[in-house]
Formats: structure tokens, C-alpha cells, sequence
């Protein structure tokens, strides 16, 4: 049985020279590579991808300290707050000309959808407006990586976005889990449990959660359970399968292969979607756990592909 692919959890880049800083890969020909509009389609046709969609994050933070600690020692305290703050500035540039570069792609490419990061901290005052503009040029969802902007998902600056993404039934995309390490106290931002003010207040919301197998899939299941009309999920992460503890997101902290089926049907497949997190490479190993499960050729198909049209109208 072939199933026709729908990816909706990868991470593009604006182009071959970008991708082997990003995604370094020694001794990789570039003919392989598949990390950019321009490259990825032959490998979509080749596999069977109808289409993709693509979420923009920046780990601004981590960004900045490492070129924060390429000062010289003894640098002042004023030259090197001086330094943060025309880095930081650098950072809001760079997101915002990678989100205009998403919005063109997608109006541009039916098949290849990107959505815009929002990263409130980052573009502080001025995340509304940078919002609003990216919403008049035409994205078609937003992407929310918690751990990477350092707050959980209900910072009040985000809960004015949702608001407005219900008004314009456009779909929100999260990072859920462990990506990002720890804040103060311990606290891991992108946590399912985090979400539960997010999923009260906006029950009109597309919520679209991902990694549903990584660590915390029983927080998961719970959100599942109690919010069944506003939160879907992306399957991206794979599932653990002992011995081997590399392939899962977070080894194995992840949902295994034995227990899949079951938790599957639990929240239910018709809420679950296919993800790579990929630029190509991972893909097939990830949809050939899902072809092994014993799962019904509809439920499959489900998953696959035909969630994604009726969730995310792709």
C-alpha cells in the first residue's frame, strides 16, 4: 500500500550555502541535499510529498551569548551591554527578513507552506505590529517554540496573538517538550502542562501541539482528553524502539513503538499528523515506523496525509 505524504514539520532554509552552516553535514554532495524551496521538491516527487510545511524559529538566545563570549576579556561593562544590545537588534533584523522570506515562499509555492516565528521577548513592544504585518503579506500560520524564546506559552504578549489568530482562524504551531533546556527553577517552557491557560481561554484556537510521542506524551494524552476541539498534533520525534535509544526524541523518555497503537487511538488518529522535523533525511525512517504499526490502512491514511487537509487546509 502507498500512502500519499503530507510533512508538516520540517525546517527550510533560504538556500544551499544557508543549509550547510545550519544543517552541517561533512562529505554530503549538495545534489543530496533537500533543505531549500529550490532543492526540496525532487525529493518531494521522488517520495511521494505532496507538501510540506515549514516552521521559522531563531535560537536568539544561545545566539547571543555565544557571540557575547567571543569579547575580549576585560571588556567593560558598558561596551558590553553596548555589544547586547546592537546583537539583539541584529537578531530582530535577521528573524524578521527570515519571516518576510516565509511569507513569499508560500505565496509563491503552493506546496511548500512556511510559517512565521513569533518570538515575543525578542521583538518585544513591536511583536504585535511585526505580527500584524506578516499576517497583511499572507502567512499561513505561526510558529511558537517556548524553549527558544525563554517563556512559557502563556506570556500576555502571545495571549494577545492567540486572540488574534482565533479572530482569523489562523493556525498557531507550538514546540512542546524538552528543546531549549531549563529556566529558573526548573522549569521546562515548552511543558505540556503549560498549555492549559493557552486551550481554556481561546477554545476557538487551532492549536496545533508538536512532537506528541517525545517526553511528556502522558501530559499529552491528558490535554487530548480535556480539550478536544482546539488541540491536534504532529507526530514528529519518532517513537522509541529498544535498544535503540538515538532514533526517539528523547530516547527513551518517548512514547515506544509497542505502546503506539493504543495511546493513538486513545487521543485519536484522526487528531494526529505526519512531521519529519527533517530536510528530507529523516523522513523515511520515521514514516516507515508508522507503515510497521498495526494500524488499519484508513488510520494510516489518517495520518499521513488527510488530517493535515481537513486540520491545517492544506
Amino acid at each position: 500500500m502507498e500512502y500519499e505524504i503530507i510533512d508538516v514539520h520540517l525546517h527550510l532554509c533560504k538556500d544551499t550555502a544557508t543549509e550547510k552552516v545550519v544543517y552541517p553535514r561533512p562529505g554530503l554532495p549538495d545534489s543530496w541535499r533537500s533543505g531549500s524551496p529550490e532543492t526540496l521538491p525532487k525529493f518531494m516527487d521522488f517520495w511521494g510529498v505532496s507538501k510540506v510545511v515549514s516552521l521559522n524559529a531563531m535560537q536568539h538566545r544561545r545566539r547571543v551569548q555565544d557571540r557575547l563570549a567571543r569579547l575580549p576579556r576585560g571588556t567593560s561593562e558598558a561596551v558590553y551591554q553596548s555589544e547586547k544590545v546592537r546583537i539583539q537588534q541584529e537578531m530582530v533584523d535577521s528573524f524578521r527578513r527570515f519571516n518576510d522570506w516565509a511569507c513569499d515562499v508560500s505565496r509563491s509555492n503552493p506546496r511548500i507552506q512556511v510559517y512565521v516565528g513569533i518570538d515575543p521577548i525578542l521583538f518585544g513592544e513591536n511583536t504585535m505590529a511585526y505580527f500584524e504585518d506578516w499576517v497583511r503579506k499572507g502567512t499561513p500560520g505561526i510558529k511558537i517554540h517556548p524553549g527558544h524564546i525563554g517563556a512559557t506559552p502563556d506570556h500576555p504578549t502571545l495571549m494577545a496573538i492567540y486572540q488574534r489568530c482565533q479572530e482569523l482562524r489562523l493556525p498557531v504551531f507550538f514546540d512542546s517538550g524538552t528543546s531549549g533546556g531549563h529556566g529558573p527553577g526548573g522549569v521546562v517552557y515548552g511543558e505540556p502542562i503549560h498549555f492549559t491557560p493557552v486551550l481554556s481561554t481561546f477554545p476557538r484556537l487551532k492549536l496545533l501541539m508538536a512532537h506528541f510521542c517525545s517526553a511528556y506524551w502522558d501530559e499529552r494524552v491528558k490535554l487530548a482528553a480535556r480539550f478536544k476541539d482546539n488541540l491536534f498534533f504532529d507526530i514528529s520525534g519518532a517513537l522509541y524502539e529498544p535498544p535503540d535509544k538515538t532514533n526517539a526524541r528523547d530516547g527513551s523518555r518517548a512514547l515506544s513503538q509497542e505502546e503506539a497503537v493504543r495511546v493513538f487511538r486513545e487521543v485519536g488518529v484522526e487528531r494526529l499528523m505526519f512531521g519529519s522535523e527533517g530536510q528530507g533525511q529523516r523522513l523515511i525512517a520515521d514514516a516507515e515506523q508508522i507503515m510497521r504499526l498495526d494500524l488499519t490502512d484508513a488510520e494510516k491514511r489518517l495520518i499521513f496525509s488527510e488530517n493535515a487537509k481537513r486540520i491545517m487546509g492544506l
